[in-house]
């Protein structure tokens, strides 16, 4: 029977007859958990509390008993004269029976010591202490005795009151209780006593210290135990009738010792699966909650290796959107369950940190804190906040695996603290391009996060890059990139310089073809040999892959030492030649790139099914009114004149910000006057995270240091009269745009649109306007998290997890976003996108659309629309550069050194005096870009995609512990709630935590709900990896 299946008294008393046969035992028989302070514990007094425990064994169910310790003046005298706890509690039990004790008490105490040594009972002891924690004489610590049931269902009861587990308390009736329900009106009573019960527990009370239970007393009960490991009297009574626990054959004895070899057996194949020749490999992914696509697996088996001594080093350079932090997420939860990964740390800007340590719990159930300077920041799902750990900059190290902000690890002070840990398994660094080194003649500068790198892969085994763009402002930063991993000892700078430059010429010289061939000859002694299969499919061209047996010869001929072989080459065989020496070099082996055009190659020959959709870009370009065109201009006047007056000292650190006010003005006018305000709470992140995509390292002290003195040259030109015209202004004429293009996009079957913008000044301008002109309903997601709009017109913080449930049920229409935030929120069910301002580098915009141009995008044809106020310098730059490039249609990764100088080029413009030829200033830029020699697009040998394999264990074999509570390890308890979700309690906390195994239930309630599978913080740890 289930608790709510009996009608309990509201209060029981010596009236009521006698309380063990009316309330005990039938309470214990509707219960699976049961947990009980009581005042004192003695022999008599325990074989009577036994009665009905037999039901709460036969239901499989645990007990938990805190007993109450008092201590005399002696005993507290003799523990400050040094007596160890143990001993005094050991002279203070007393489970002795008299001779003529009754069969019916010794059957109790069997059953007792039955429970202790099958970890069904635990005890601890409760003793009274004062304020420093030291025991201290008193009297009896629990004088309310209080109850805890739980039943299948979840439901629970609780009882209060004087009673105590003594003969006098329950056959004499001399005391009474108040019984309480969690389904009823009573339920605050129930929580109140699980919470009071938790903090005693975990001795977190403030007049209480608690003690385990002691050995010198366990050993006195377990004297109790039946002869030859045989069920207690009291159980075996139960064998032939159908109250036996269901998960016993039935009719059938109990077999106590089969249940814990089959839960041994079961948990140890869980530990061990992924270390499991048969199917190993794929238990990180089998037992996440994420689907990875082909190309994903291929880039995690090329780092995870085939051997355990297998050490990752690999840039993963994919196209933005394609999925490069689930490939490392697949390397770290497989490395770490196959016992290959004891310690790691991931490096990002520090406003991706969140989002990292989301997408690890989100895709992969892991949970690892993120270190802040001060402190460890882990993510809570049962209150649904982050708990903040204060830890010591000598001490945070130690953490086993950790998340950090690039910004933080790089500075000079904290350099120290990375060099100086114990060495890690795997380094993972995201937005690795952003270490770079300033080259100026035969000078070469490595910034500070450049450094630190250079530094770290001597202090770890593993190391991971991640970037879309390897390439940024000079060709030799690949290179730069790739010496971090490991390169042959030939490779050196100069020669991987002069290696792809050679192969690029038409006609190369005799000695260079010779230089290069004792390259490749490096490349193969350091990273392996091509096969015959390999080098057919790398020296091809667009007509197929050659012969094997030619590709042999051509082979033959570059591993020898001797030149003839090369020299009797034909002009084709030349020319294969060339092909292989390109396409078989330190890049292509330390480097996986998948672009989009190379997954529909992939899709075309059949190896990816997944779709991918077509980009249909559109630029709308906007008259500014008459009293938006004069403010404009009047603000770049003021901006140009203000850095003109600048000292030449200062002028660096005025010009920095200054271009920050100006790519603000691009914006709206709203981020232009919280920027001229002078407003302190706007959010800096932005703007940082604009510097550090534009190759500026910085923090945000240092800008709000350079923003102040910005400031003070313009408090000294007036800007008091712009910003009162700005103030006056009504709403964008971009804004109007904008809401015409989300109607057009609206008639045109696009239901729900991105729109991004640089700025959160920007998008708390918008949102209010934009929803009551368009009547939908708008989300909002920036560094200050998820809002919605409440009936009232304000905006309420929610979690990631709810603005992304949200937009995928259909219940915002419009997601304003800012780019610090994009991270992370990946939404192919969404088809049109609408850029409101256009950064300087286009490869931000990129990123933006990689939010929904991603593999399995719903809509064939995706939608992205430009807004860009005319006659401006941006507009003018971004018109003449896409005369000469198709931007946002395909990404070339060659582009990227072009781009960065334009969006820097576009600075200098910006605050120059005089006109200025945009056409003539751009083509003289890009002229003078050092274009890479080296094609990183074409490094791909177009290898096959491969399918997961049979993992040794996946998600269906774990859930066998949710159905078979046999399976369950001691302490833990797990309950079912619905068809796919389940209540654990772990033996810590004891908190009921919400999980579940089902992927698709995960998606949607992934902020408040464990992935019950290694990683979790409620899995038990018979199945972590050692």
């Amino acid at each position: 029977m289930l608790l709510s299946d009996r009608n309990w008294q509201i209060k029981y008393n010596r009236e009521d007859g006698d309380l063990v046969s009316r309330f005990y035992v039938p309470v214990l028989s509707s219960a699976i958990r049961y947990d009980r302070t009581t005042g004192y514990f003695r022999a008599g007094s325990l074989a009577l509390a036994a009665r009905g425990l037999e039901h709460l064994v036969l239901n499989n169910g645990k007990m938990r008993l805190l007993v109450g310790c008092t201590l005399g003046q002696d005993e507290v005298n003799a523990i400050e004269r040094g007596m160890e706890m143990e001993e005094v509690f050991g002279r203070k039990a007393d489970l002795s029976l008299a001779d003529d004790v009754s069969v019916t008490d010794r059957e109790a105490l069997e059953l007792l010591a039955w429970m202790v040594g099958r970890q069904l009972l635990e005890v601890k002891l409760a003793v009274p202490c004062n304020e420093q924690r030291r025991p201290i004489e008193g009297n009896a610590i629990f004088h309310e005795k209080a109850g805890i049931i739980e039943d299948k269902t979840g439901d629970r009861l609780a009882f209060v009151g004087s009673i105590n587990e003594t003969v006098q308390g329950w056959m004499h009736n001399s005391e009474t209780f108040n019984v309480f329900t969690s389904y009823g009106p009573a339920v605050a009573y129930v929580d109140a006593e699980e919470e009071s019960f938790r903090r005693y527990w975990e001795d977190k009370a403030t007049k209480s210290r608690i003690y385990d239970f002691p050995t010198a007393l366990r050993d006195d009960l377990l004297k109790f135990l039946p002869p030859d490991d045989e069920l207690p009297a009291r159980l075996r009574r139960f064998q032939d009738v159908d109250e036996l626990p269901v998960s016993q054959p039935e009719n059938e004895p109990t077999q106590i010792e089969d249940v814990e070899a089959m839960r041994e057996e079961f948990w140890d194949q869980i530990r061990t699966a992924a270390s499991s020749a048969n199917g190993g490999v794929w238990v990180g992914e089998a037992t996440s909650p994420l689907d990875a696509w082909p190309h994903q697996r291929r880039a995690f088996l090329r780092m995870y290796g085939e051997t355990a001594s297998h050490v990752p080093r690999l840039l993963i350079a994919d196209e933005v959107g394609l999925g490069k932090t689930v490939q490392a997420g697949l390397l770290i939860r497989q490395s770490w369950m196959a016992g290959r990964l004891k310690r790691a740390i991931i490096l990002a800007p520090a406003n991706v940190c969140t989002q990292w340590q989301a997408e690890l719990r989100e895709k992969f159930a892991i949970d690892w804190p993120i270190y802040d300077g001060a402190c460890l920041r882990r993510y809570d799902a049962v209150t649904q906040s982050y708990v903040e750990t204060p830890v010591s900059r000598d001490e945070w190290s130690n953490e086993p695996f950790v998340i950090m902000s690039s910004h933080l690890a790089r500075r000079r002070d904290r350099r120290p603290e990375l060099l100086g840990a114990e060495p890690w398994d795997l380094v993972v660094i995201d937005e690795a391009h952003h270490a770079r080194c300033k080259r100026s003649r035969d000078r070469v500068e490595p910034n500070m996060l450049m450094r630190l790198l250079r530094g770290l892969k001597e202090r770890t085994s593993g190391l991971v890059l991640l970037t879309a763009t390897p390439l940024q402002t000079h060709a030799m930063e690949l290179y730069d990139l790739l010496s971090l991993l490991g390169l042959p000892p030939e490779w050196d700078a100069e020669s991987y310089q002069r290696y792809f430059e050679a192969l690029a010429q038409p006609a190369i010289p005799v000695d260079r073809f010779e230089e290069c061939a004792r390259l490749f000859r490096a490349t193969e002694g350091f990273h392996g040999t091509l096969d015959d299969g390999a080098g057919a499919r790398m020296g091809g061209d667009i007509t197929g892959a050659l012969s094997r047996l030619r590709a042999r010869r051509i082979l033959s001929a570059l591993r020898g030492q001797a030149s003839i072989p090369r020299r009797r080459l034909s002009s084709e065989d030349r020319q294969a030649a060339v092909r292989l020496m390109k396409r078989w070099t330190p890049v292509a082996a330390l480097m996986s790139r998948h672009t989009r055009a190379l997954l529909r190659r992939y899709q075309a020959e059949g190896k990816l099914d997944a779709r991918i959709a077509t980009r249909q870009v559109a630029d709308r370009f906007i008259e500014m009114e008459p009293a938006e065109r004069d403010i404009y201009r009047r603000v770049e006047d003021f901006l140009r004149a203000s850095y003109a007056q600048a000292e030449q000292s200062r002028r660096n650190a005025v010009g920095f910000i200054l271009t920050i006010y100006r790519k603000r003005l691009s914006s709206s006018f709203a981020a232009l006057a919280s920027s001229l305000q002078g407003r302190l709470d706007r959010n800096v992140n932005d703007d940082q995270f604009d510097l550090e995509e534009a190759g500026e390292e910085t923090d945000v002290e240092e800008l709000e240091l350079q923003e102040r003195q910005a400031r003070q040259i313009l408090e000294a030109n007036g800007i008091a009269e712009i910003l009162a015209d700005v103030s006056k202004l009504p709403v964008d004429t971009k804004a109007r745009a904008l809401r015409d293009e989300l109607a057009q996009l609206k008639a045109d079957g696009y239901d729900q649109t991105m729109v991004f913008t640089g700025y959160t000044d920007t998008m708390d301008g918008l949102r209010d306007w934009l929803a009551e002109e368009t009547g939908r309903e708008v989300l909002c997601f920036s560094g200050r998290g998820g809002e919605v709009r409440t009936p009232d017109g304000g905006w309420k913080l929610v979690s990631r997890a709810d603005i992304k449930k949200r937009f995928r049920e259909g219940k915002g229409d419009i997601l304003l976003c800012t780019d610090a935030a994009a991270e992370g929120l990946n939404f192919q069910f969404c088809g049109s996108l609408i850029n409101y301002d256009m950064p300087w580098n286009p490869m931000r915009v990129e990123q933006r659309i990689g939010r929904i141009d991603r593999l399995g995008q719903r809509f064939e044809d995706i939608r992205i629309v430009n807004l860009h106020y005319k006659d401006t310098v941006e507009t003018e730059v971004y018109c003449a550069l896409s005369s000469r490039i198709r931007l946002f249609e395909d990404m070339v990764g060659g582009l990227q050194p072009i781009l960065s100088a334009v969006s820097k080029e576009i600075g200098a413009i910006a605050l120059a005096g005089g006109s200025v030829d945009v056409e003539d200033t751009l083509g003289t830029t890009i002229d003078q870009v050092e274009a890479p020699t080296v094609d990183i697009d074409d490094q791909d040998f177009f290898g096959e995609m491969p399918e997961m394999g049979v993992p040794a264990i996946d998600l269906a074999f774990i859930a066998r512990a949710v159905g078979d509570s046999n399976l369950v390890p001691p302490g833990y308890e797990v309950r079912q709630l619905g068809t796919e979700d389940f209540v654990v309690e772990e033996p810590q906390s004891r908190r009921p935590t919400r999980a579940t195994l089902s992927k698709a239930f995960y998606a949607d309630h992934f902020d408040h709900t464990e992935f019950w599978t290694p990683g979790s913080r409620v899995f038990p740890t018979e199945g972590i990896p050692t």
